[in-house]
């Protein structure tokens, strides 16, 4: 092999490491502290920071003069108001100007909306950057270590059977499932969560850390149920409504029950995910407190695409058990509504068209919102406890005093080896023998 050839592959291995090593080197290295800060944030946090940005951005444009050139740090906006120059068949300007780029707009909600959206994608860029980023360890960032333990004893005492090798296996990637859909509801920024073992999760949580929390974290429900929709109980409820509005919810934004509701029958919210992912309330509806069916006896959950029109379809399978209840259940409500309530929060609704058993076939959702419904079902049916065997917390001190004394030892290395060298120069340049 001639040492063009090595030279070469030499380049292109540098080449390869650099391309992966490049997103971490761009984040600890060139994003500022505030930004990295922002980027390890809940969605909640990002949104609040983004409207935040947005509404500043917008009073700022608004209180210079119109005629001059639009500041640099606002030019994306002019992107978009190219695409509507375009398509008004408005000539573009050479130079945007502040009122060129409101003019643009429909009004001042528009302009807002695309701030928002911009300071929104630079949070969220950083973010997804984030997670490709070699992650620091707790002894460099301090925060506490879980090893939990699922409990798959107790999941064959509930099914009354053993479970086989797969069986364990979908219930441990289900939990997993779990545990990741729950960061931002808790407000756990960047944690850590693997597979330790058969039957074991280790869960990592960078910076402070509240034990009680944790706790919640790992072993809250996420219970998923099928209710039937009260048409009667709705009715009095939009009723009630009309003429008390916001008397149904706190300070807290949390749902109050109305003393108008029949007995035996719940308001609960109707929510849909935001840009940002979260979770935004869109609405009402009443249904039956006794669950229709519990989420237990899901199996299993796809998304497809239908043949003909290209929508996905999300079907969902029970157990035979779970099949013989639903087909019970949908056989005595047939045209009333069902609705898919996860922790008591109601993610979708459907017309019951017709008996259903054990395989269920749900339209009307974008792709998107199909596989997170799909998840859903999948996720929320999971009826594994998960039990915290160890729980410790860890300093950052100890990746202080590791930096410390590597560098220490580095140090100690370059001044052994500069008075090596130098000893032996001094022989061999001595003039005598």
């Amino acid at each position: 092999m001639s040492k063009r050839f090595r030279f070469v592959i030499i380049l292109v291995l540098l080449a390869v490491a650099f391309s992966f090593l490049y997103p971490t080197i761009k984040w600890y290295v060139l994003i500022p502290a505030k930004d990295k800060q922002l980027a390890a944030g809940t969605r909640n946090q990002i949104k609040l920071y983004a409207e935040r940005k947005a509404g500043e951005a917008l009073k700022e444009l608004l209180a210079l003069d119109s005629q001059e050139n639009l500041p640099a740090e606002y030019l994306f906006l002019t992107q978009s108001a190219k695409e509507r120059f375009k398509i008004e068949k408005k000539p573009v300007p050479k130079v945007w100007s502040i009122e060129d780029v409101l003019k643009s707009f429909s009004g001042r909600p528009e302009v807002f909306v695309e701030l928002e959206n911009h300071y929104r994608e630079e949070i969220l860029s950083l973010k997804e950057l984030r997670s490709h980023t070699i992650q620091l360890g707790l002894d460099l960032k301090g925060g506490m270590r879980a090893l939990i333990k699922a409990d798959l004893k107790t999941l064959e005492e509930s099914q009354g059977s053993s479970l086989t090798t797969e069986e364990k296996e979908d219930a441990i990637r289900r939990a997993l499932e779990i545990l990741n859909n729950r960061i931002d509801q808790f407000g756990v920024t960047e944690p850590q969560i693997r597979r330790s073992g058969e039957d074991m999760i280790t869960v990592e949580l960078p910076g402070e850390a509240d034990p009680e929390r944790l706790r919640k974290f790992i072993q809250g429900k996420g219970l998923l149920n099928f209710h039937i929709v009260n048409e009667e109980a709705l009715a009095l409820f939009k009723d009630y409504q009309k003429a008390n509005p916001g008397a149904y919810i706190d300070e807290n934004g949390k749902i109050l029950q109305p003393d108008i509701l029949p007995k035996g029958t719940i308001l609960r919210g109707v929510y849909e995910k935001d840009a940002y992912g979260i979770d935004m309330l869109k609405g009402f509806t009443v249904i039956n407190k006794e669950v229709g069916l519990s989420g237990n006896y899901i199996r299993d959950a796809r998304v497809n695409a239908d043949r003909i029109t290209g929508k996905p379809i999300i079907h969902f399978f029970l157990n035979r058990e779970g099949g013989d209840l639903f087909y019970k259940l949908t056989s005595d409500n047939v045209n009333k509504t069902m609705a898919v309530v996860l922790d008591d929060k109601v993610k979708a609704q459907a017309r019951i068209a017709e008996p259903i058993r054990d395989a269920v076939r749900v339209t009307g959702f974008t792709r998107e919102d199909a596989e997170n419904l799909a998840l859903v079902l999948r996720t929320g049916a999971l009826p594994v406890p998960l039990d915290i065997i160890n729980q410790v917390a860890i300093g950052a001190s100890l990746g202080e005093d590791a930096i410390r004394q590597g560098i220490k030892a580095i140090t100690y290395g370059f001044r052994s080896e500069e008075r090596r060298v130098g000893k032996e120069c001094r022989t061999r340049c001595s003039p005598y023998p």
